[in-house]
């Protein structure tokens, strides 16, 4: 636990009145959420904050580390302890639990298993909003640390500018690249998800920037404030074909109502199937997945693809294929 009192954070606000409400939710965290709640309570602000922490009925010591941090310091840490899982019943989290009770007129996120690295992550951010009003959230650069190999890779926008996108010109390029832009970095207005209209997804944050970005401007600011942290098995990394097909499926849906939703051009969801089938043509193939496969089969591929999707007419093959697919651990559905 970081050694800093309540008063010695809390000396420096101007007024208790909440400025920034952080967005923390945690499930089987133990090993993480100190480090996680050490970088929220260490940020050197001039107004007031809070950190409402929702753990969802874990089964380690997470909820037990949290309220070792509410009792150290009862006026910035408000925890939730959900009796049973919500998240295993389609029940959104943020929005349900979080949104509804944060007092600040700002919105920061980190779950319990990231961390910030930057002190003046929050100020800066802020300071930024408070001066430009046009826009309604901003975010910065991140390091990702890939956990089992105990590895770093940094400033992600910077170095893997190709794969991270650093800035979006518009809301159509943002849904036909299915962006990341790094939800620990946030900071964003409340009032953008007052009247907030959500829809089922496997990522709901990519369906919340294209919210933001429907009616406000974003930006990123120049700076590494935040690590994401990548686990064997999430939402998004997974060891089972199964569950990354049924992700990549799944926001392949989200992408067509997006497309609906925002009136914008029809002819877009052809650029979605596209990518649908670029991204995910080795994992279709892998699970003998026949209406994807057909899919496939209407775009033009280089010479490899070409070979595994006449191959795939064969069962044996498929199955052969599965085993090397797994093997090279090709899994990783963005």
């Amino acid at each position: 636990m970081v050694e800093i009192t309540e008063a010695e954070i809390m000396n420096t606000w101007k007024n208790n009145n909440v400025v920034v409400s952080i967005d923390t939710l945690s499930y089987n965290h133990a090993k993480y959420i100190s480090q996680c709640l050490d970088g929220l309570l260490k940020q050197r602000t001039n107004f007031a904050f809070e950190i409402l922490v929702c753990d969802d009925a874990s089964t380690d010591d997470t909820a037990k580390l949290i309220h070792e941090y509410e009792e150290k310091y009862p006026n910035i840490v408000v925890p939730l302890y959900q009796k049973e899982n919500k998240y295993s019943k389609g029940i959104k989290m943020s929005a349900t639990y979080q949104f509804p009770r944060a007092k600040g007129k700002y919105i920061a996120i980190c779950e319990g298993d990231d961390y910030w690295i930057d002190e003046n992550k929050l100020q800066m951010q802020v300071d930024f909003l408070e001066k430009n009003s046009e826009y309604g959230m901003c975010y910065t650069n991140f390091n990702i640390y890939y956990q089992n190999k105990k590895k770093f890779e940094y400033d992600l926008f910077t170095t893997q500018s190709e794969k991270f996108l650093k800035q979006y010109d518009s809301l159509e390029q943002w849904i036909l690249k299915k962006g990341y832009i790094a939800p620990m970095t946030w900071v964003f207005r409340k009032s953008l998800i007052d009247n907030y209209d959500s829809m089922n997804s496997c990522d709901g944050t990519y369906v919340l920037v294209a919210h933001f970005m429907a009616n406000s401007k974003i930006l990123c600011l120049d700076k590494t404030t935040a690590t994401y942290r990548v686990l064997e098995e999430s939402a998004s990394h997974s060891k089972s074909l199964e569950k990354l097909y049924k992700r990549h499926k799944n926001l392949r849906e989200v992408q067509y109502k997006l497309i609906d939703k925002y009136n914008l051009d029809n002819s877009l969801k052809s650029k979605v199937d596209e990518d649908y089938c670029r991204r995910g043509i080795k994992l279709f193939v892998a699970l003998n997945k026949k209406e994807d496969i057909d899919l496939c089969n209407k775009f033009d591929w280089n010479f490899i693809n070409k070979m595994i999707l006449f191959c795939s007419k064969n069962t044996l093959f498929c199955n052969f294929f599965k085993l090397v697919y797994k093997k090279l651990r090709l899994i990783f559905i963005s």
